[in-house]
């Protein structure tokens, strides 16, 4: 399988977890990538899925599933003047800030962008990255305010920040899991698209 870092990193160790307890003897290879890298493993068959939010929808030979819905959130150092604001910011306090984000390629930057730029602003965007634990490490550093997406927060581990809920700022967000057209997914992948599926209803019940 072949994902992005957000998804290879917070979504398919659970997923894995679950699908290795009913399929005990499975062995997995996992590809990174960016969204289009990830689209080229499935669509040149190094990879039977992808999983990504952008860009799996456009090759015609990909057969792309919706899987779950997710939105962005904001991280700040404690010390950060919009931590103790206590509510969301509105886009126009957000737009003073210098903001540390995805690349454009990646977790829904566009709709980023495109929610600042609506509101008649432009999105000052300091620094950039593919990976959400580099957009958090240099938050900590006070380079910025974060924004990533909501589940590549980890509450135990990323305790030196602060979490912003940012719903209503920037629009909803679908990951999506591809396969070859024509290709037939045996019992077992199709379990493991089921349980792709199923990811944030485990997490609300876990």
């Amino acid at each position: 399988m072949a994902a992005t870092h957000t998804q290879a990193r917070y979504v398919l160790p659970a997923v894995l977890a679950r699908f290795r307890g009913e399929f005990p003897n499975m062995k997995f290879h996992l590809l990174q990538g960016n969204p289009e890298l990830v689209a080229d493993y499935v669509v040149h068959g190094d990879a039977t899925f992808g999983l990504a939010t952008e860009t799996l929808d456009a090759p015609p030979s990909l057969d792309t599933r919706p899987t779950y819905a997710w939105r962005h959130c904001l991280i700040v150092p404690p010390s950060h003047p919009l931590a103790a604001l206590g509510r969301t910011p509105t886009l126009s306090e957000l737009a003073r800030e210098r903001l540390i984000t995805y690349t454009a390629q990646v977790a829904g930057r566009r709709g980023i962008d495109a929610a600042v730029e609506a509101a008649g602003m432009t999105p000052d965007v300091m620094r950039e990255a593919i990976d959400s634990d580099v957009i958090k490490a240099r938050v900590e550093l006070g380079f910025g305010v974060g924004v990533i997406a909501d589940g590549a927060r980890d509450a135990e581990r990323d305790r030196g920040l602060v979490r912003i809920d940012a719903n209503g700022l920037f629009p909803e967000k679908t990951a999506r899991i591809a396969s070859r057209i024509g290709m037939p997914l045996l019992p077992f992948e199709r379990r493991f698209v089921q349980m792709v599926r199923e990811f944030r209803q485990g997490q609300a019940e876990g």
